[in-house]
């Protein structure tokens, strides 16, 4: 552990950049499209050509945060991805736009592992999952919050309004040079020996079990509650745009509690017991929502959701951490994240031909017996979840 701490408000507003680069986006999307005059289709195009440079930079961005340091890599992405957002704002053609898009999320790519990477650096244990925890609730928050965000600075502004916010990444950087302590690490091996290594770490029954019930778990949160449910609340309810955004949102409010109470929780009840009910809660509210006829119990389910992802997602992230040197770090949390982003991107390939077949009632009771398998398979597999470690 180094001596001094940085502060926690830097490290959260940090891995709330991470996020930024698409919820803050996400209003402009429609004045975006109009403004170069090409096909609402191409939304998907300005979203994922910001999110794939994470799936194939995770993992040397790992290395790279073990071999050199964690400032080294997140002074250099906070710069690359407030020079490349601010300048999307001025691009003179749509391809230079998603050049300047792509730019921006490989300089999102690293944030949100490397900031957990940072808080096991300084934290450990108890403290470690409750910052943790603090964090992933700033992050819940933030993608509640920014669509408004991004939206009232497009009604004042114009569509480069929220691309102009992207450029107080950089004295951001700057504060994360000046404040961050830099930890202490032995010297790296070869980039081959370092390879291997990540690959014999990322092999361990540990890691390997964390990162199968990761997936799972982006799987039934990505399929059933952001493919299948915007199209459930508009068949079966009528929902508009606007209103299906607010239902949308009513998980981060049961996942923020829940993660704030995260280090107390995890130290009462344990890893094993969290996600084992945090899948049965994904399975209960799964069962509600494929079930309900009124609006105010799908709703109520949409909360059981939150419920399920504040004692899933901050928990796995704090496992995959836990008993590791600091050497290693950086490769545990970017397993982590390629795992998540996996599980990112089967979920809605999954759930959209489902919904078509099966109808999105039918979907939820699907998704909902996943999660029960998922805790089955915790449970059953609990003996390789316990720290090894190093």
């Amino acid at each position: 552990m180094a001596r001094s701490r940085p502060p926690a408000s830097l490290i959260f507003v940090t891995s709330v950049v991470g996020v930024a680069a698409s919820s803050l986006v996400t209003s402009s999307l429609p004045d975006i499209v109009d403004a170069f005059g090409v096909d609402d289709s191409a939304a998907g195009l300005i979203v994922g050509v910001a999110t794939v440079p994470g799936v194939f930079l995770a993992i040397f961005v790992g290395l790279a945060a073990d071999r050199w340091g964690r400032k080294p890599v997140l002074v250099p992405s906070l710069t690359l991805f407030g020079i490349a957002g601010f300048a999307s704002a001025f691009a003179p053609t749509f391809g230079w736009f998603l050049v300047g898009r792509g730019l921006q999320g490989a300089g999102a790519a690293s944030l949100l592992n490397v900031t957990a990477v940072v808080i096991a650096d300084h934290w450990d244990g108890t403290s470690r999952a409750r910052m943790i925890g603090r964090n992933s609730a700033a992050v819940t928050v933030s993608l509640a919050v920014f669509p408004t965000i991004g939206g009232v600075l497009t009604d004042t502004i114009g569509w480069q309004g929220p691309f102009y916010a992207f450029g107080l990444a950089l004295p951001l950087a700057a504060a994360v040079l000046l404040l961050i302590p830099e930890t202490d690490l032995p010297r790296a091996p070869s980039v081959g020996d370092q390879l291997r290594q990540a690959g014999r770490f990322a092999m361990r029954p540990r890691m390997l079990m964390i990162m199968a019930i990761t997936v799972g778990v982006f799987v039934v949160l990505f399929g059933a509650l952001l493919t299948v449910a915007p199209f459930h609340a508009e068949e079966v309810f009528g929902l508009s745009a606007s209103s299906r955004g607010v239902l949308l949102g009513l998980p981060s409010i049961f996942t923020t509690i829940v993660a704030l109470f995260l280090g107390r929780l995890i130290g009462r009840y344990g890893t094993v017991r969290l996600l084992v009910v945090g899948s049965l809660f994904y399975a209960a509210a799964f069962t509600v929502m494929g079930a309900a006829g009124l609006l105010y119990l799908f709703a109520l389910g949409m909360l059981s959701n939150g419920i399920a992802e504040g004692l899933t997602i901050p928990v796995l992230q704090d496992a995959t951490l836990d008993g590791t040197k600091p050497e290693n770090r950086g490769i545990a949390a970017s397993v982590f994240g390629t795992a998540a982003r996996l599980g990112q991107t089967l979920g809605p390939a999954v759930a959209a031909p489902m919904a078509a077949g099966l109808g999105t009632g039918s979907s939820f009771f699907v998704f909902a017996a996943i999660a029960v398998l998922l805790a089955a398979g915790v449970f059953t597999g609990r003996g390789n979840l316990r720290p090894q470690p190093g």
